[in-house]
């Protein structure tokens, strides 16, 4: 007999990862969005779906990740699952965001900014990438990366100044891994020919 998805997550931190990786994705999705089902086992339900979220139940999600009265783990795991989805970035620009106060939300929303390409969050993010804290510097890492694979590892400074520590500290950090320029130009050394040797007589 089949397992269900609360057989194989019986309680937090008892998940059956690989199982649910293999589950039916649409009920994955349909527990997701279940608000009655503990925020573990939700949580434990979106990693499961990474790569494979049905089309029809995204709306659906959206409406999870935008519920602020829905528990912020789920809130947070979701929006990494969907940072692909542009139709999230008006939410995600709008200037309530910023008075989310539930926890790891202000991260995450700027971390799928900067996948979904939005320059306007490099201030931010670059702040973020700047923290003390591993998992926010993480975040803030990551949501540049976004940006630099959208728009090219110039563009992003670009947006920043000088005057902050952070933004130095990231432009440093990008010219890092800017690709090396080949030069085209000739060597101008001389190309020394050898002489033959004078024949004896």
């Amino acid at each position: 007999m089949a397992k269900t998805i609360k057989k194989l997550t019986p309680e937090a931190g008892r998940t059956d990862a690989e199982a649910l990786r293999a589950y039916d994705a649409d009920a994955l999705a349909r527990c997701v969005a279940d608000a009655k089902q503990p925020w573990w086992r939700r949580a434990a339900c979106v990693e499961a779906l990474a790569g494979r979220v049905p089309e029809r139940r995204v709306g659906r999600l959206i409406a999870c990740v935008q519920d602020t009265d829905d528990v912020s783990h789920v809130r947070v795991a979701l929006l990494g699952l969907l940072s692909d989805r542009p139709e999230l970035l008006p939410w995600l620009r709008h200037e309530d965001r910023q008075q989310d106060g539930k926890y790891g939300m202000a991260e995450a929303v700027l971390g799928a900014r900067g996948a979904l390409g939005d320059l306007t969050a490099a201030g931010a993010l670059a702040t973020l990438a700047f923290d003390l804290w591993r998992g926010r510097r993480e975040t803030g890492e990551a949501g540049i990366d976004g940006l630099v694979a959208r728009h090219g590892v110039e563009a992003v400074p670009a947006q920043l100044g000088a005057a902050r520590p952070e933004d130095r500290s990231l432009a440093v950090r990008l010219r890092g891994t800017a690709p090396a320029r080949t030069s085209t130009t000739r060597s101008r050394t001389p190309t020394h020919r050898s002489r033959s040797a004078p024949r004896s007589s």
